[in-house]
């Protein structure tokens, strides 16, 4: 049984590292060894600003897509970026261009992993944003594309086939993507005071800047 728990929906900005996309939650009731691992990324374009989608040119706007096992951290899948992606999840060989092909697209992770009897497994699918200011306004969601030949799921006591519940799409939430910036805010005002001459460092106000982006502001 695959289900999914999240994440939330949320704002993440330009250059954000190791977003979230995708929670996964797999129980099974025998050993078995999961491989060909079916994702599809939905990452729409403006007419008018063809940076956008899932490619810029020839450059991508999501790269080091990755699936890992949430409770260590380690890589089970991946890194691919967007130039990576297809337009058939089988076919290596269509591999998706900008300018109206990038706004979805399929992959095929051929790396197997093991999921255990009574060791429930949690993945996530992660990804980073490209430092591309032209992705403001723009969302990603993040799909595991189930069907009747993908993922390939075998029992490892005789390679038999073992069934997979539910048989269908597992979709993450839309992530909103946003430009970020800088924000300001009042700590504190300090009372009225009386200062005698000569005094020194007297506190008149204080304020926060708080970076509202991935990479550091300047």
């Amino acid at each position: 049984i695959i289900t999914t728990d999240g994440p939330e929906a949320q704002e993440i900005t330009v250059g954000s590292n190791d977003v979230a996309l995708l929670n996964l939650h797999i129980d099974t009731n025998a050993r078995v060894n999961f491989a060909n691992f079916p994702i599809r990324v939905r990452m729409p374009e403006d007419p008018a600003n063809t940076a956008q989608g899932l490619l810029n040119g020839n450059q991508p706007n999501l790269t080091d897509i990755k699936v890992i096992n949430s409770a260590t951290g380690e890589v089970l899948m991946g890194p691919i970026d967007s130039t990576q992606l297809r337009s058939t999840i089988d076919n290596p060989n269509t591999t998706i261009t900008d300018r109206g092909g990038d706004q979805i697209a399929f992959f095929l992770f051929e790396e197997d992993f093991i999921a255990r009897i009574y060791y429930p497994l949690d993945l996530t699918i992660t990804a980073d944003i490209a430092d591309n200011a032209n992705l403001d306004g723009s969302n990603v969601t993040m799909t595991m594309r189930n069907s009747a030949a993908y993922p390939e799921i075998r029992k490892m006591s005789n390679n038999a086939w073992a069934t997979l519940n539910p048989r269908g799409n597992i979709d993450g939430p839309q992530m909103n993507i946003t430009a970020g910036g800088i924000e300001a805010t009042v700590l504190s005002d300090y009372e009225l005071i009386t200062a005698p001459a000569g005094s020194r460092n007297i506190k008149f106000h204080a304020t926060a800047l708080e970076c509202g982006n991935a990479y550091d502001c300047t």
